[in-house]
């Protein structure tokens, strides 16, 4: 008998030694410990047993207690179970069943009946019936997830729980350094303080983790201590790196994926059951399908988070049962689901992290003694260094640190509001089982009580109606108890995993749950698309607010999914490894064998494929990034900006916050905006601009200001305001679910927790704001690396070396590649397309030059520019030599000393005798016309002016493809009087080179005489630089300006000189222009007769608009949205002003069909019918024609008009309906009087199909707003990527200008010529007035991030927001700093807007700024204004009006 077997049961002993024969190292040293009642932390690798060493204990212990006292009652669970995953639940307790049975086997054989040990399961899947009859006879042994035993702790089921004498964590490590973790922490405390005095033991089990001390004291909590057991074992490995191509610098296939995939083929072939880790969902399905491609049958499945739990079950079957031999995964299979024994694992890339490696390798070989054996397949160079650094560290078990969060005010606020669920507290109470969690020892109490301050409704207010109570706090009564809709919220709402906005995938109505889907790839999508999920294509029938509706077609898929933010960074602690590894690796470059040597590598093509990438590295930068070194390399890009490129190992948590710290000293130094983009090798800097690129003073990054800093320009990036949304549904302030469970779209939320944050930002340390700032700078990235690194540059012990290239280095291409796909996504270009600006063709060229009049100009200063690179020019006039010289003449055919001298002014006495030189050596020949070219060519000059005219064509052709390939656009004239040829001479071999693809025939100047010609290749670079130029020539307006122009460019007029205002055209072509720029968007009707068109004529009238629209000129098209009316203009013509759109530009059609799916009652089916075929009728007529009541027709007419299918010659339809509103859904409006009924015109039948190309909505609205953005696209409901190929086209031919034209609206801005012309004259004037509904296309701040909560209307002075204001009973806000008498001129000015809104009612305002009206200091020019104080409020009453 083994001696740790001897204090166990006799029938447990006996049944060990029969199954297992003896312990494992983590049982023998695991046992005693928990014999000895210590908290244990039990590390050891996969498949030692650590599970079984932990359980086997317990259940001795709970044997031995039934057993000595078999008459005591059995109250509640003993031993409770958690784990991060669900699955790995199930498959404890399949696994629990082992030793239970066996046990009860063993038992009777020996003569003694053990107690049956019962067990369940309790996640989100358990059902209603099983979590009841777990109430009524609970189990000994529990297993769960830390989700549900939060619920279970804050409902009716904690009961149970306060007999638990054990509580084994598993998986700890995939807890402690994250949120979950913390929630955790939390629960363990709350259960701890429900048991009672009596402590129960704590077990926590992982195979990758450190520290152990920290994990320890996360475990145990505040002031318990905890034993550590590292078992001391170290799992065998069989690694090694499985290159897809011997030399992954050379391509056959363009793509390495196909060597890749034909790889793993081979690799599941040669393996029984082989799983293959990546690192995102969207490859996992690309590879599983490419792989069941190749094979010609199903040999692998998905698994995934977004993958239903039934099709990830399925799957895990499948492959148990050997009916498919692969699995593609992603991290959902990293932690100790059962598949069975697995032979081989392969990773896709390099896992990242050495903890994660060590996870996913030790899926194979799952079995006590088993070596896991696993290959790593890298896709480039630089994976593949990453690759061979990691086999080194997985293989040491150097894991990364990871640390616990502390003090998380989210997870702290959603817990508090669960504990009132268990009764009335003190606030001290509450703190002390809090600060008892590891995580929140050293909680501030402020801190603190600011949490209960926000759950308890202090901070609620009008503006963030999310800051109402979650619980009640009875300061007098020191208490705090639970408020009903805080308990609701605990119960739909809780957990740590944020809200990604995923919609749901379900096969056919009421059918089985598939999956999940990004909310942007559904976005992206249109019914009858296809799509490839778990490896089985689907076709989209119906897209719903909260799911999408799918079918299972016949054929393949084209749209594989994408999930956003599922990157994985490298650790700061690896990148140190790999750092290191570098800096040895320089010192080991003299030759390959010496490298080969030091590196130890079997594999040959390894190790020469990353000699060659160091070794090529090296001689491009002098250095290679090391620990310490960084290389700071600078190159010039094809747009002749520059790029630097800071090389350095350290992960892309460092680097993000050096981004942010080096963009902030280059644009306040060197004024420059700059693009950042940090990755794990480094860091590339995008620099607008050709001349020298700026410094970076490395010693000044460090200050000791340095946190406020990062912290400020953390606050204005996109994460800050993903962080704080996530915080905020944390804490239960933000509901994940709204009312009845149905899903919140994600652009809800971010507009719901923008509006959040800018209410509580006013706010000073607002909890939800604090937690943001710490999550980001703890969590998300690491401050105090930052420091620590920042500090050895200062200190000298780690080098900046600083180099300039010609191109870039192979480690820079990596962050090019990384940087042109941003790009695409970030300037809204699809991926699909091939006509980029970079990316032109012969023809496309040719078409968009061969057009007179039609395409753009070429820059002379670009011409220029490229001409003297092409030729070598800057060479020589840097430091001219006798071979740059001889270079230069090779390269640039032939020159004339007229040349030399334009092009030399500054050395052209030293280029001239090296000029001279080379004739005198006869290495140049100068022929008798004058020409000098290098002797290499001398024959086609000499040819050139013989008698034999097929060698004279052939002489003409060589020097003249010469001449194109580095020189401009020149024509006919121009060659002929350089070689002193005939015109028709050239113009044939110029066809010819056409023809070829070797010449474009183009307008490339508005003043030229005659055709020009150029290399396509050239024209590219020129037209490249003079479109890069031109953008950088725009002046950027300020948003005030900005304001202006837009209100001016749709016809607002200033409120201020109204009076002044004279009518300068017809009424009906003023209203013209005005209607022609609404159309197509759709406006609420109120606001459209009451603030929007009065905005725009301030003298406009009703029988204005009906008598234009009798004209048939334009007709309106309404709809409803709950009691709103909405209405929008459709020109009754076929717009086609816009230019013709080329076959290679995706110009997508969409259709409208507004009958389509409509179920009309059969009195409204008549009318339709009779309007279609006797066109316009009045009410009368129609009454007369159908043999029915006018109120019956009316009622018909009601239904059609607001399904968007019937329409009026006027708007006294649309008028009538206005007025009972809030009435339409319980159809009050049937009660009017007939009286009215005369005012309307003629209704007829609108067209029900409605065809809209994307270049109309480009022109729509390019007139509409002149300057067009993604965001003002978005903002209109359509899709940028349709639009961007129409808006790039139009750039080409010079149609619309692109660049910066208004500060801080949006990054890619295109915009009408006449448009940055009225732009750039537009002036701002402190005499400029008026007043906008937040509904308006000329409100100008619903386009950008402008951090101030908008009014229903807004006043603006000088293009600045000055007056806001909001609801019926009128709540002001003074935006801008004005005197009394402009204050009371900006509140005439609205009180005039709103005049038309409410004609005969009283206006009231109920408080400015925040403060009630009675005490506002405003008050007095509020009564100049007329109006009357009452008890609460200003009331202005329709006599009194100014």
């Amino acid at each position: 008998m083994h001696d740790d077997l001897a204090s166990f049961h006799p029938v447990l002993q006996q049944w060990f030694k029969n199954a297992f024969g003896f312990p494992t190292p983590p049982q023998e040293k695991g046992w005693p410990e928990i014999d000895g009642g210590h908290n244990v932390l039990l590390l050891a690798p996969t498949g030692s047993g650590k599970t079984l060493a932990a359980f086997f204990k317990c259940l001795d212990i709970l044997y031995k207690k039934l057993l000595s006292d078999p008459s005591a009652e059995h109250p509640g669970v003993q031993i409770l179970y958690v784990s991060p995953l669900k699955a790995l639940n199930n498959d404890v307790y399949k696994n629990l069943q082992i030793p239970l049975e066996g046990i009860s086997r063993m038992g009777m054989e020996m003569g003694c009946e053990m107690p049956i040990i019962t067990t369940a399961v309790r996640t989100g899947d358990t059902s209603t019936s099983e979590r009841r009859r777990m109430l009524r006879k609970p189990p000994h042994v529990l297993i769960t997830t830390p989700e549900s035993l939060f619920l279970m702790l804050s409902s009716a089921a904690r009961n149970i729980l306060k007999t638990i004498r054990f509580v084994i964590i598993d998986e700890i490590h995939s807890l402690l350094p994250n949120k979950r973790g913390c929630h955790l922490a939390l629960s363990l405390e709350r259960l701890q303080n429900l048991v009672g005095n009596q402590q129960f033991q704590r077990i926590g089990l992982s195979a990758t983790i450190h520290p152990l001390d920290e994990a320890a004291k996360f475990l145990a909590g505040d002031g318990r201590d905890c034993t550590i057991i590292d078992s001391g074992q170290r799992k065998g490995y069989d690694l090694a790196i499985e290159l897809p191509l011997p030399d992954l610098r050379l391509l056959p296939e363009r793509s390495v994926w196909p060597a890749i995939y034909r790889k793993l083929h081979q690799l599941i072939h040669d393996h029984n059951t082989t799983l293959i880790f990546v690192n995102n969902r969207r490859q996992a399905e690309r590879i599983a399908a490419n792989l069941n491609q190749l094979a010609g049958e199903e040999i692998a499945r998905t698994h995934h988070g977004s993958i239903a739990k039934e099709m990830r079950l399925e799957s895990e079957e499948l492959l148990k049962q050997g009916k498919i031999p692969c699995i593609v995964a992603t991290s959902s299979l990293e932690l100790g689901i059962d598949v069975g024994h697995i032979d081989l694992v392969v990773q896709i890339e390099s896992p990242k992290e050495v903890a994660r490696g060590i996870q996913r390798v030790g899926r194979a070989g799952h079995i006590v003694g088993l070596p896991s054996k696993a290959r790593i397949i890298p896709k480039t160079r630089l994976d593949l260094l990453e690759s061979v650094v990691m086999i080194d560290a997985i293989e040491e078990a150097a894991i990364e640190r990871c640390h616990a969060p502390r003090n998380c005010l989210d997870i702290l606020a959603q817990q508090l509001v669960a504990m009132t669920t268990e009764g009335r507290w003190s606030p001290e109470e509450m703190y002390a089982v809090c600060t008892r969690a590891y995580n929140y020892a050293d909680l501030d109490w402020a801190d603190f009580e600011r949490v209960l301050q926000m759950l308890a409704g202090v901070y609620e207010s009008d503006e963030a109606i999310d800051l109402k109570p979650r619980l009640q706090w009875d300061r007098l009564g020191n208490a705090v108890s639970m408020d009903s809709y805080g308990r609701q919220l605990v119960y739909s709402n809780s957990g740590t995993i944020p809200n990604r906005g995923y919609y749901r995938v379900y096969l056919g109505n009421g059918g089985p749950l598939l999956g999940e889907l990004d909310e942007e790839f559904v976005y992206e999508r249109r019914l009858g698309d296809r799509f490839l999920l778990g490896t089985t294509v689907w076709r989209i029938e119906e897209l719903r607010q909260d799911r999408v509706i799918v079918s299972k077609p016949t054929g393949q898929g084209n749209n594989l999914p994408f999930w956003k933010g599922e990157t994985v960074g490298r650790s700061f602690t690896f990148g140190e490894r790999l750092g290191g590894f570098l800096r040895e690796a320089e010192s080991h470059l003299a030759g390959p064998d010496i490298f080969y040597d030091w590196l130890k590598v079997e594999d040959k093509d390894v190790a020469q494929t990353l000699y060659n990438l160091l070794n090529e590295q090296t001689r491009s930068t002098g250095k290679l990034p090391t620990d310490r070194c960084l290389v700071q390399e600078e190159f010039l890009g094809e747009m002749s900006d520059w790029h630097i490129c800071i090389h350095s190992p350290f992960g892309t948590k460092l680097h993000a916050l050096l981004a942010l710290l080096i963009s902030e000293q280059i644009q306040s130094e060197a004024g420059l905006k700059i693009e950042a983009f940090p990755a794990d090798n480094g860091i590339l800097l995008h620099v607008p601009g050709d001349n020298e690129p700026p410094q970076i003073r490395w010693a000044s990054l460090l200050s000791l200001d340095l946190r406020d800093k990062i912290a400020q320009l953390i606050s204005t990036t996109s994460l800050f305001g993903i962080t704080f949304r996530h915080c905020a549904q944390r804490s239960l302030v933000m509901a994940l679910l709204s009312y009845g469970k149905k899903r919140t779209p994600l652009w809800l939320s971010r507009l719901k927790a923008s509006d959040l944050l800018q209410v509580v930002s006013k706010h000073q340390d607002f909890p939800l704001v604090m937690e943001t700032y710490r999550e980001i700078l703890q969590d998300h990235f690491s401050i105090s690396d930052l420091e620590d690194f920042l500090s050895q540059i200062l200190r000298g012990e780690i080098e900046v070396h600083r180099v300039q290239t010609q191109t870039p280095s192979p480690f820079a291409r990596e962050h090019l590649f990384n940087f042109v796909a941003t790009q695409m996504y970030t300037d809204g270009t699809p991926a699909s397309s091939s006509k980029r600006l970079f990316g032109l063709e012969t023809n496309t060229l040719q078409e968009i030059f061969g057009k007179e009049g039609l395409g753009p100009e070429l820059r002379d200063d670009a011409v220029a520019q490229v001409e003297t690179r092409l030729q070598g020019r800057d060479a020589l006039l840097h430091k001219p030599t006798l071979e740059r010289m001889q270079y230069w003449l090779e390269r640039v055919g032939d020159t004339t000393w007229e040349e030399v001298e334009e092009c030399f002014r500054e050395n052209l006495e030293e280029i001239a005798h090296l000029l001279e030189e080379l004739l005198h050596q006869e290495r140049a020949y100068r022929s008798c016309d004058g020409q000098i070219a290098a002797t290499l060519h001398s024959r086609d000059y000499l040819a050139l002016q013989g008698p034999n005219h097929t060698s004279q064509s052939k002489a003409l052709r060589s020097i003249i493809v010469r001449y194109l390939r580095c020189h401009g656009p020149f024509s006919i004239q121009t060659l002929a009087e350089r070689y002193k040829i005939k015109q028709e001479a050239i113009a044939v071999v110029l066809v010819q080179l056409e023809r070829e693809g070797l010449l474009v025939q183009g307008c490339f100047w508005s003043q030229q005489d005659g055709p020009h010609w150029c290399s396509p290749r050239v024209l590219r670079e020129i037209y490249a630089l003079s479109l890069s130029k031109s953008r950088k020539d725009v002046v950027t307006a300020d948003r005030k300006q900005y304001a202006v122009f837009l209100a001016q460019w749709q016809q607002v007029q200033n409120r201020n000189s109204a009076e002044e205002t004279k009518m300068t055209e017809e009424p009906s072509a003023h209203l013209r222009k005005i209607l022609h720029q609404f159309e197509e968007l759709w406006l609420p009707v109120v606001k459209l007769k009451g603030l929007i068109l009065p905005a725009r004529w301030h003298n406009y009238s009703e029988p204005h608009l009906d008598q234009f629209l009798g004209s048939g000129l334009i007709s309106w098209r309404a709809k409803q949205i709950g009691t709103e009316l909405f209405l929008r203009f459709e020109s009754s013509f076929t717009a086609s002003d816009h230019p013709t759109i080329p076959t290679w530009v995706d110009c997508p059609v969409y259709y409208g069909d507004f009958l389509s799916g409509v179920q009309l009652s059969p009195s409204a089916e008549r009318l339709v019918q009779t309007l279609q075929e006797q066109g316009a009728l009045n009410l009368i007529q129609l009454s007369t024609m159908l043999d029915q009541s006018v109120s019956r027709i009316w009622s018909d007419l009601t239904e059609l008009v607001l399904r968007g299918i019937v329409s009026n010659d006027t708007l006294g339809p649309l008028r009538l309906l206005a007025k009972w509103e809030r009435h339409l859904q319980s159809k009050m409006y049937l009660a009017v009087e007939s009286s009215v009924f005369g005012q309307m015109g003629r209704f007829f039948l609108l067209p029900q199909r409605r065809e809209r190309s994307a270049a109309a909505q480009v022109q729509t609205l390019l007139d509409r707003y002149g300057i067009v953005t993604r965001e003002i696209a978005v903002t209109e409901g359509l899709i940028w990527k349709d639009l961007y190929p129409i808006f790039d086209y139009l750039e080409h031919i010079d149609e619309v200008k692109r660049g910066y034209f208004v500060d801080g609206l949006g990054g890619i801005q295109f915009a009408r010529r006449d448009a940055v012309e009225r732009l750039n004259q537009t002036i701002t004037d402190a005499n400029q007035w008026w007043v906008l509904a937040k509904e308006d296309p000329a409100y100008p701040h619903q386009f950008s991030n402008d951090r101030f909560k908008a009014g229903s209307l807004m006043v603006f002075r000088a293009g600045k927001p000055a007056i806001s204001a909001e609801k019926r009973k009128l709540a002001l806000t003074i935006l801008d700093e004005l005197s009394d008498a402009d204050l009371e001129q900006g509140l005439l000015f609205l009180l005039q807007a709103l005049y038309p809104l409410y004609p005969n009612e009283k206006i009231v305002v109920s408080e400015v700024n925040r403060t009630a009206v009675t005490q506002c200091r405003e008050l007095p020019i509020l009564k100049r204004l007329g109006f009357e104080l009452g008890y609460r409020e200003a009331v202005l009453w329709p006599s009194e009006r100014k």
